[in-house]
């Protein structure tokens, strides 16, 4: 009976690696940085957990646009555009390199929201 004990832990503790082993790591590279909405071709920067975008006030203090958090395979991202109105989105890391753009969907077959290139947000496919 003590041996069935035993094989039992070692195989919960077995999954249990397995699974922690597997999961995807959040790396903050893919999200922080440059960005270029695909909607307004505008440069957003993502830092520490503030996006600004200095087109907006010319790299003052001021110009916060919005808030993320990045999660496991997403971003939870808040935007405040200059009318006052806000969005909450999550986008996930698509393209190639991976991380190259934000997409609405997991499978990265969505609709592109922000690219890291100026010129993949002029001309989004």
């Amino acid at each position: 009976m003590k041996r069935w004990i035993a094989l039992g832990l070692v195989l919960c503790i077995l999954i249990a690696a397995g699974c922690l082993l597997t999961r995807t790591a959040v790396d903050p590279a893919d999200y922080t940085g440059d960005w270029y909405c695909v909607e307004d071709g505008r440069l957003y920067r993502f830092r520490e957990g503030v996006i600004s975008c200095p087109e907006d006030n010319h790299d003052s203090e001021d110009d916060f646009s919005g808030a993320y958090l990045f999660c496991k395979d997403h971003v939870l991202l808040f935007t405040v555009s200059t009318d006052g109105d806000s969005q909450l989105r999550e986008l996930y890391p698509a393209g190639e390199p991976k991380g190259e753009f934000l997409c609405e969907t997991a499978d990265g077959a969505g609709r592109i929201v922000f690219s890291r290139s100026n010129i993949a947000a002029q001309n989004p496919t």
